[in-house]
């Protein structure tokens, strides 16, 4: 599942949280990271009655059975606190690339999007990285902005990946193969909801297979021992128990 913004602005750097991004030299004497790193995330206990092919993946990758094993909030807090970095040392990448618009004349006749093929679990449910089917790995940025696009809107809106091919079509004014599983977002994106609308989203990786209409989830595994996975999102966000 992904969620639709329509604002570039929408990676600026929330109030109260510039401490994360900035700090002195590492090499600073006393330099301590968990002084500036992001708190630990309110479900960074992995599920009750986690699926067991959740667990089989991790013993496949020895850095993350040993994190999930053996690290404390100090070592996750730190972990956290790379990832800001890494993040923020994109940023100026970004604004380049929207300065060179402006500069060029060609703002006003461009579309900017911004998104990502996966998430990351970044401490939640003592995991990092993708695979799993936790929100953190599965819902990703999905960021349209450009002239006429309604500015400061969030969709919540259950929509996928493979409506990104279709979506940029649509706006580029050229028909879409016929064969696409996808639907245009463009409708959305100038404060319209589309004639057909998603009502759920399935999604598929290495250990199985996942559907969800933004509020339950259901996912099936293909490995040994609980192979199932239920959630209601609504009642339970952060996926902390599985409910088969």
């Amino acid at each position: 599942i992904l969620r639709l913004e329509n604002q570039m602005h929408a990676l600026e750097k929330s109030e109260g949280t510039d401490k994360f991004f900035s700090h002195p030299s590492p090499d600073a004497p006393g330099f301590d990271p968990t002084d500036y790193a992001p708190p630990l995330p309110a479900n960074f206990e992995p599920m009750q009655d986690e699926p067991q092919a959740i667990r089989n993946l991790i013993a496949l990758r020895p850095f993350r059975a040993k994190a999930r094993k053996v690290w404390g909030e100090r070592g996750w807090r730190e972990h956290r606190w790379m990832y800001a970095q890494l993040t923020d040392e994109q940023d100026p990448f970004i604004g380049t690339v929207l300065d060179a618009l402006k500069k060029s004349g060609l703002a006003t006749n461009t579309i900017v999007v911004f998104f990502s093929d996966h998430g990351e679990n970044n401490g939640s449910h003592r995991l990092d990285h993708k695979t799993v089917f936790y929100n953190e790995a599965s819902q990703v940025p999905f960021i349209f902005d450009g002239d006429g696009i309604v500015a400061g809107v969030t969709n919540n809106t259950p929509v996928s990946l493979a409506d990104f091919y279709p979506t940029v079509c649509d706006l580029a004014g050229v028909k879409a193969p016929r064969d696409l599983p996808g639907i245009s977002l463009k409708p959305y994106l100038y404060g319209k909801p589309p004639a057909v609308q998603r009502k759920y989203v399935f999604v598929e990786n290495q250990i199985g297979f996942m559907v969800t209409d933004g509020r339950f989830k259901y996912a099936w595994y293909d490995d040994a021992g609980n192979d199932e996975m239920f959630i209601d999102l609504k009642t339970d966000p952060g996926e902390e128990v599985n409910l088969m």
